[in-house]
């Protein structure tokens, strides 16, 4: 396990850095009287929603282990790096479904909606994260209005969602959202627009059978600034149609069986004025399926997962087809203090050969107080389609034929030393082999081995009506890889009423990012690279407060209070102070 040099000056300096607000925080927090003997629920404040999210990337932003890779004035195309790894290294699931862009290598997550899920994250960690559909379920149908307005990027965002109890177990849920914005460059350089349409129906057979059928549509343009000084805009388009279906067979008292077979089908253009640089259709066909088996302390299981890719394009690609496919085993422990869950598989790809997968956790509860256990994974998957079957007449296509690996391992501590105090540890060896990059200057692409350390400190204050969060990472191998060198998250919750009745809420977040490389983005291949040159320490404020009016929730926005002036992407940037006003409403018909 790799040790960290807590004596380097440079280090010791940026924690100094980092930690002061959190130890003036901590200080005046702790000399109140919110600590007293009183008892009290220690998730309460925790608990408090951030209205006025609008996206997951957007939520990770205040996660110490996320980085977000945006190109600037969000609601444009956005991904995240976890601990330093490339795009596309967490696979995401959104009702069953995977939602995996085999041909950028990633899922944009601006159609991800954080507002919309309920996001389901293990203590420890895995290749995948799980989201289910957040619904409110009641006997009377269920409208909920979520609004926003941004005043200095006019910035404006609406999402309906209608829920409808159709009888005691089934119901259906329909919403749409628009997200929109001129931008705050002339000529609609940054003009964007994101509308999405969403349907479940949930169907209970008897009691041995459950249907749900989700359809998704999802409408996303943005334009950007040309990189080349010319007068036409880069212009980006991509309309998604997501169908599938979760179908749930309870075999008996102890076997169940779960199939979740579904269809992507996709349109991606990208160009310059009128000049189509990119203008691909491309269809996916899914299968997954999952057979459980449980005893009383044991549960095994076997997966499968399957897809077939079809392209259509034109231009700089050709039409093109390929499939893959996967069978995993899973054997899961459970014992009042210990828990065990393992997954080997075999992974196939039609073009790019077989390739052994595994996954383990091993978690242990010592009392009430403290826990911890141990996780890695070894994945597999292929390079992007974009990247292999490019036709350009002055940029290569990428030609090895192996298939990349991702692979973690990590330990976690947790330690409550009362129902006030919440504290983890957790080192991590993180590595992508094979990973392409495309190098602009050399007109050449290179296989690179991506490996990064690093240690996850997280600690929570909880009181009567505060609650004080940091949330800090250290990236080690930060040169290298897409991370910063400290990322620093302080969070500061406050809830309490308002003349005795009105509940009011205030969350302050204080966010500083370390140094680290800026990130280079090529428009063609939707491929992030890390460049040469270093940038940073930033230091970002937002504050957030929200008004409680029954089933109504006012909430006013602060974001980048010190307007300072960062930039991620290479070639974009933010500097503005950003204030937002909305509403989340609640009602029923």
């Amino acid at each position: 396990m790799y040790i960290l040099k807590w004596c380097d000056p440079g280090f010791k300096k940026e924690m100094k850095q980092s930690f002061i607000l959190f130890l003036i925080l901590f200080a005046s927090f702790h000399g109140s009287d919110a600590l007293g003997e009183e008892k009290i629920d220690s998730t309460a404040t925790l608990s408090i929603s951030r209205p006025g999210i609008l996206t997951l990337e957007e939520n990770n932003f205040f996660r110490a282990d996320f980085f977000p890779l945006s190109l600037a004035q969000r609601g444009r195309l956005s991904t995240t790096a976890y601990r330093g790894m490339p795009p596309g290294f967490k696979k995401y699931y959104v009702a069953g479904n995977p939602f995996k862009n085999p041909f950028s290598g990633f899922w944009n997550e601006q159609w991800l909606p954080y507002y919309a899920v309920d996001s389901e994250t293990a203590i420890l960690p895995g290749a995948s994260q799980k989201l289910s559909p957040l619904l409110a379920l009641s006997d009377h149908p269920i409208t909920r209005i979520v609004f926003s307005q941004d005043y200095v990027l006019n910035l404006s965002f609406v999402d309906i969602n209608f829920y409808q109890q159709l009888n005691r177990k089934n119901f259906i849920h329909l919403s749409g959202s628009n997200f929109l914005s001129d931008g705050s460059l002339p000529s609609d350089f940054s003009k964007l627009q994101v509308t999405t349409y969403r349907t479940q129906l949930h169907w209970q057979i008897l009691n041995q059978v459950s249907l749900d059928l989700f359809y998704w549509q999802i409408r996303h343009r943005f334009n950007m600034e040309p990189q080349t000084g010319s007068a036409f805009r880069d212009k980006f388009k991509q309309v998604g149609h997501l169908l599938w279906s979760q179908i749930g067979i309870q075999l008996s008292e102890n076997d169940s069986l779960l199939i979740i077979p579904g269809i992507k089908n996709i349109e991606d253009r990208y160009a310059f004025g009128q000049d189509f640089q990119r203008d691909n259709r491309y269809r996916i066909l899914h299968l997954t399926g999952e057979y459980d088996h449980r005893f009383s302390k044991v549960h095994l299981g076997i997966s499968g997962e399957t897809a077939l890719l079809r392209n259509k394009a034109s231009r700089f690609w050709s039409d093109y087809s390929e499939g893959e496919g996967s069978i995993t085993g899973h054997l899961e422990l459970k014992h009042p203090t210990t828990h065990f869950e393992s997954q080997l598989g075999v992974f196939h790809h039609s073009e790019l050969g077989s390739a052994l997968t595994g996954e383990f956790k091993l978690a242990v509860l010592k009392n009430n107080r403290i826990n911890g256990g141990i996780a890695g994974y070894s994945t597999v998957e292929a390079p992007p389609i974009l990247w292999r079957t490019l036709t350009h007449d002055s940029i290569p296509a990428y030609t090895n034929s192996r298939l990349m690996r991702k692979e973690e391992v990590a330990l976690s501590i947790h330690w409550s030393p009362s129902q006030h105090l919440v504290f983890s540890i957790e080192p991590f060896v993180l590595r992508m082999n094979n990973y392409p990059i495309y190098k602009p200057l050399t007109n050449s692409w290179n296989t690179m081995r991506l490996e990064n350390r690093g240690l996850r400190l997280k600690g929570s204050l909880l009181g009567k009506h505060l609650a004080l969060e940091n949330d800090f990472t250290y990236n080690a191998d930060y040169r290298k890889v897409y991370a910063p060198q400290i990322n620093n998250i302080t969070t500061l919750k406050i809830a309490m009423n308002l003349f005795g009745e009105i509940p009011v809420d205030g969350i302050f977040t204080w966010h500083y990012l370390g140094y680290f490389h800026l990130i280079g983005f090529h428009r063609l291949l939707y491929s992030y690279r890390i460049t040469e040159l270093e940038t940073g320490p930033y230091y970002l404020a937002d504050l957030r407060f929200q008004i409680h009016f029954k089933k109504a929730l006012l909430f006013f926005i602060w974001e980048n209070l010190l307007s300072q002036d960062y930039s991620l992407i290479q070639g974009t940037g933010e500097e503005l102070l950003v204030f937002r006003l909305g509403v989340d409403w609640l009602l029923f018909d």
